[in-house]
């Protein structure tokens, strides 16, 4: 799969430093980007999946033995790499009364609700925030893009804030919607702060039951942006969620796997809610901004970077490839031997070795190997 010459917003990023760092900015797209994966011919494996593309170089950055680079010393071999397409962005940099509007590329925000009487007044944008405003307990408010982009695997991610500290029972920010139908049918990776502030997160399936949750050994502070991201594969459902003010995860916090999946492409969006019991004065104020829709096309490691740059500032470029889980699995040492094999087979014992069969083959072994230059041991009825 190649990029060249194309109008999508390509987004690249290496995890260096201990955070995910877009240098989509250095990449060079005259080049193209290349991805392959699967099958290249009629061979027996699989190939590991790789992602080819040029790096602008010039003053060194991306040159693990140039000691006046930033990274130097946080990136070299096996550097993760993710690549992904984004189709959605939309930083509420607007002012809407009533609804959230349009996001900057015409992608008209819809509204729902459930609890108490749902206005047009409950949704608007600040210029900063597109806002839900929750006026009872238990309710929830929520603004998708019901007219498309539909998606059946993406990724969202949004960034959200609380002016007020749980009271009586806990509040929902940021629940992301995933392949939405209707209404009430969609997945909901969803995120609670408790009344010790303490975080927890769930992956609920269409019919809203619970899949998989786990609460986190992070605290909420009130007023502090967060952000969650969420992305739905096939019949798995992952999401992690971290302070702004530090660096995003690699890994995945929660991960799930929905025995009956929705399939189906369907809409985005995002939820707040205020749980039954809650005794917050209301109404309930949660903010939003940054959300957006991303395609991941790619992640792997890059093995090796070319130590060359240029300080004159010429054009110099350096190509790199990653290669996905595929490669690393590949590289794996083989199976440690016995104690007793390897005191057998030693440089002293095999001098005087004649014939020696272990009988260490696998389950599915048809003959027993011989560890000397012998014959294997067949078997026969």
């Amino acid at each position: 799969m190649g990029f060249p010459d194309t109008p999508l917003d390509v987004v690249t990023e290496l995890f260096i430093g201990g955070t995910w760092r877009d240098v989509s900015g250095d990449v060079l797209l005259r080049d193209g980007i290349r991805i392959t994966r699967g099958r290249a011919d009629e061979a027996s494996q699989v190939d590991p999946s790789t992602c080819a593309l040029s790096i602008r170089n010039t003053d060194g950055v991306y040159s693990p033995r140039n000691p006046t680079s930033p990274f130097y010393g946080t990136f070299g071999r096996n550097t993760p790499l993710r690549l992904s397409v984004r189709t959605v962005v939309d930083g509420f940099g607007r002012t809407v009364p009533a609804g959230w509007g349009s996001t900057p590329d015409g992608l008209v925000w819809d509204e729902l609700g459930g609890g108490g009487s749902v206005v047009i007044g409950d949704f608007s944008v600040d210029g900063t925030s597109g806002i839900h405003t929750v006026p009872a307990a238990p309710a929830f408010r929520a603004t998708h893009l019901e007219a498309g982009p539909f998606y059946r695997d993406c990724e969202v991610a949004v960034s959200f804030r609380l002016d007020v500290a749980p009271t009586g029972a806990g509040l929902e920010p940021a629940t992301i919607m995933l392949r939405g139908q209707d209404l009430t049918t969609y997945y909901r990776a969803r995120v609670t702060v408790g009344t010790d502030l303490a975080i927890g997160l769930a992956i609920l399936d269409p019919d809203q039951q619970i899949i998989s949750q786990t609460d986190l050994s992070l605290v909420y502070a009130v007023g502090a942006r967060w952000r969650v991201r969420a992305q739905v594969e096939g019949p798995a459902i992952r999401m992690r969620v971290w302070d702004t003010a530090g660096p995003e995860p690699r890994g995945w916090h929660l991960v799930a796997v929905d025995p009956s999946p929705l399939m189906a492409a369907g809409w985005v969006g995002v939820r707040s809610g205020v749980a039954g019991g809650n005794t917050n004065p209301s109404p309930v104020t949660f903010r939003y901004d940054d959300f957006e829709v991303r395609l991941p096309r790619f992640a792997g490691e890059v093995s090796s970077w070319p130590p060359r740059w240029d300080v004159s500032g010429a054009d110099v470029w350096v190509p790199i490839t990653a290669s996905g889980i595929g490669r690393r699995l590949g590289q794996g040492a083989s199976p440690l031997r016995s104690a007793l094999y390897r005191e057998m087979t030693s440089p002293i014992n095999s001098f005087f070795l004649v014939a020696y069969w272990p009988c260490e083959d696998g389950s599915t072994a048809t003959q027993i190997a011989s560890a000397s230059p012998a014959a294997p041991m067949r078997l026969s009825a």
